[in-house]
């Protein structure tokens, strides 16, 4: 009869324990849906109107765009830039990041790259609009940080 008690009790302390558990686990997920994050998020209000003059869209059709866009066969360039997304999906950090990125690439002369250049030798950028193009990510970049 004594070990039907202690089985009984230990059977009890189970239950007690998973009840507890359970309930602490509720408590958790139920905090995660209802509170709010102090993590700073931007709202469309918040973001700084992104800008793409004529020429420069001129430039990045001709010989950014087509590698560069959610659409885009080329999953590599368009993993690493998506013009589609700048502006809108991202918001102005990652955006500025990003254009950042574009004129880095420019000044070190990488973009469009070489082999594809081999075959669209008509997508190649003349110096100036390369030059213009990185001024403008740059700027822009500025622009979205609020600088």
């Amino acid at each position: 009869m004594s070990l039907n008690i202690k089985l009984d009790l230990k059977i009890i302390q189970m239950k007690r324990i998973t009840f507890t558990l359970s309930a602490i686990f509720m408590v958790f997920l139920l905090s995660n849906f209802t509170l709010t994050n102090n993590i700073i998020s931007f709202s469309p209000d918040d973001k700084t109107e992104y800008n793409v003059p004529n020429e420069i869209s001129n430039i990045i059709q001709n010989s950014c765009y087509g590698c560069h866009h959610a659409d885009s066969k080329n999953k590599k360039g368009k993993k690493k830039l998506d013009f589609d997304k700048i502006g809108g999906e991202y918001n102005n950090i990652k955006s500025a990041g990003k254009l950042r990125d574009i004129s880095k690439v420019l000044l070190e002369k990488e973009m469009p790259p070489e082999k594809f250049l081999a075959h669209y030798p008509e997508k190649a950028l003349s110096d100036s609009d390369n030059n213009m193009l990185s001024e403008w990510a740059n700027k822009m970049s500025g622009n979205l940080l609020g600088k």
